[in-house]
């Protein structure tokens, strides 16, 4: 039915969420359970979504039946029917039962396939799959109603089957059907008891939730030391909460165990996931991780996806790959042809073969030869670029951007500036001497010079220290009664240093005061980097800030050296990518690109020449020519001998 035709917004939300599940294939009888999922993802109406602060996200079908399908296929490979039927599949955080329902169908067909018609009694094969359903599925939320719905779900679809495969709809006869409380539980994973039914299994499947620590930090607060304890994952710095979901998956799975999981890929390459990669070292096999360069997998959750393949025991013998796929959308498709082996016929897939020692901790190396063979070339031939710097970080952090940052929208030569509030709308008029012109992440492009009209209030000395709240009343009384207005929302911010109520939440870097200094948005794509060369000019927090140490490499050279394809081969390869063509640009990978080092008189020569190109760039010459210039002679200035 067309969704214009619906009346109120409650009934086009409806109509849009039928539509986003089922668009391509028929209504299934879990169709009410699909919906509830999305719905409990992305409430109706106006409420803050609960998503973001019990990391609920609806997990696509395609990911669904693929994990569910290769799981099994290796969880069922060379066991006899009886073994098959004394296998525990859990579901640690299993929703309206999108996993549990696709693994009991995979185990309905997988029995019709294997056992075969020997009994056509309507009530013995019911009888059958509703205690294949009773003694081998298991789920958990802390939901009340997502684990209704997925009983119901679950007994619906023995139900569909036995339409499908008795040819009739079944009468009424005698059934003893399983108590699916005792199966499918309202808790926490993280509270399951080594002695419960649900805390020794042989196979897990599922989509675990995904919340930050700062999120966690603001909904969980009471939770956290008791994570903090319980946890080796995040007993020091950042995690996440499904880093926890996957050690406690391996504290209760059986050894030969499988593992599927659909997670954040933020713990592959961040230091904040070395423990966990650790613990799954130590524990288990990697199998499988696929990535997706699409950031948009799940539906509106901008978050890079990784399935995860895990096996039980870390002498299994099993062979590793690592699979990339490639652009936005098809899915289905894509996952299909790999699921098949048709990898070859599809350009969007990248898969390759990993030796056993790649996933040892606590770093793994998903590097195909020729890519490993490159860095370790450049990493030979150079030395770290922070041997160059006088300084690498991020811009300012004041902890509350809302009330910090304005529009400008006119100024009287530089005494007095107005700004529009991004809170209320309203236009306020502001000390020129306590404002900077602001640049953020967006304002960044490859080489020209940044143009920004958002200002911060900058409640500090030309040496970056903070004013003294009696010297900011007494000589910028309009900034001052602007933040006492905003007062109470400057409060709820967690300060370090101990700054003041009126100052950014933490110490403001050294780095702006440093001139020149290179700029890129922190989230990247190719020949994002710029040269400022403005002191007073204060960088974002989503800014990177590089500054060269002018007597060890030339700024402009440096700028074009970041620009090149050799440095954004290296982020590529080191770290986190952010959807089509978009890097996070790591620091502590910025850190350690390689400078060629010594420098011998070609070295020189080139580095001269680059920066020359770099200048050009910076001063409006074609940059797509004189980046291919540069290109070339970065190349051969990390071929060259040193």
């Amino acid at each position: 039915m067309p969704i214009a035709v619906f009346a109120s917004d409650w009934e086009k939300r409806i109509a849009n969420a039928i539509w986003l599940l089922f668009h391509d294939r028929p209504l299934p009888l879990s169709l009410f359970g699909d919906f509830h999922q999305l719905c409990v993802a992305n409430p109706l109406g106006n409420d803050t979504p609960r998503r973001y602060e019990r990391g609920i996200h609806y997990t696509p079908a395609p990911i669904v039946d693929y994990l569910v399908n290769t799981i099994l296929d290796r969880a069922f490979a060379g066991r006899s029917i009886d073994e098959i039927k004394r296998l525990r599949i859990l579901d640690p955080s299993c929703g309206c039962g999108a996993f549990l329902i696709a693994a009991l169908r995979y185990v309905l067909r997988w029995l019709d396939d294997h056992v075969g018609d020997a009994d056509n009694s309507r009530d013995s094969w019911l009888q059958e799959r509703f205690d294949v359903l009773g003694g081998m599925f298991f789920g958990i939320d802390i939901d009340e109603r997502a684990v209704v719905w997925t009983i119901r779900l679950l007994l619906l679809a023995v139900w569909e089957a036995s339409v499908v495969n008795l040819q009739q709809v079944p009468q009424q006869c005698a059934l003893a059907l399983p108590d699916l409380r005792r199966n499918i539980i309202c808790q926490s994973f993280l509270d399951v008891k080594p002695d419960s039914p649900h805390g020794r299994v042989d196979t897990i499947i599922g989509g675990p939730p995904f919340v930050r620590l700062r999120e966690l930090y603001r909904s969980q607060r009471e939770q956290m030391s008791t994570y903090r304890k319980r946890f080796r994952s995040a007993r020091h710095g950042q995690f996440d909460l499904y880093m926890l979901f996957i050690e406690k998956a391996l504290n209760v799975l059986v050894d030969g165990g499988c593992l599927g999981f659909s997670v954040s890929n933020s713990f592959i390459r961040t230091l904040g996931g070395d423990r966990i990669r650790r613990i799954i070292a130590q524990r288990s096999q990697v199998i499988e991780i696929v990535e997706f360069e699409d950031k948009e997998v799940y539906p509106e959750a901008v978050t890079q996806i990784a399935m995860l393949s895990l096996a039980m025991g870390t002498n299994l013998q099993q062979s590793s790959r690592h699979v990339f796929i490639k652009g936005v959308g098809g899915i289905r498709t894509k996952l299909n042809s790999l699921f098949h082996g048709n990898i070859g016929s599809a350009s969007d897939i990248v898969a390759h073969d990993m030796p056993s020692h790649a996933f040892n901790w606590p770093d793994w190396h998903l590097l195909a030869d020729d890519d490993a063979a490159w860095l370790a070339h450049i990493r030979f031939v150079g030395r770290p670029l922070e041997h160059f710097l006088t300084g690498i970080g991020q811009g300012f952090n004041t902890g509350a951007d809302d009330v910090f940052l304005m529009r400008e929208v006119g100024r009287t030569f530089k005494r007095v500036v107005f700004g529009r509030s991004r809170l209320d709308g309203k236009t306020y008029r502001l000390e020129g001497k306590v404002t900077r012109t602001i640049i953020r992440g967006r304002h960044v492009k490859g080489y020209r010079i940044p143009e920004s009209h958002d200002l911060c209030i900058f409640t500090y000395d030309s040496a970056g220290r903070v004013l003294l709240e009696d010297d900011l009343k007494t000589n910028f009384p309009h900034a001052y009664q602007y933040l006492m207005h905003r007062r109470p929302l400057l409060a709820e911010r967690p300060t370090k240093d101990n700054v003041p109520w009126y100052a950014a939440w933490r110490k403001v870097p050294d780095l702006f005061q440093c001139s020149p200094k290179l700029v890129s948005s922190k989230i990247s794509s190719p020949v994002g980097f710029t040269l400022i060369d403005d002191p007073t000019t204060v960088c974002h927090n989503s800014v990177v800030v590089i500054v060269p140490d002018a007597s060890r490499i030339a700024p402009h050279c440096l700028l074009g050296i970041l620009n090149s394809s050799v440095f954004w081969r290296f982020i590529r390869l080191t770290t986190p990518y952010m959807g089509c063509g978009r890097q996070v640009l790591r620091l502590s990978d910025v850190r350690q690109f390689p400078i060629p080092w010594p420098m011998t008189e070609e070295h020189r020569r080139l580095c001269e020449t680059i920066g020359d190109l770099a200048r050009q760039a910076a001063q409006g010459s074609d940059v797509r020519v004189v980046q291919e210039r540069i290109d070339t002679l970065v190349n051969r200035l990390f071929e060259s001998e040193g």
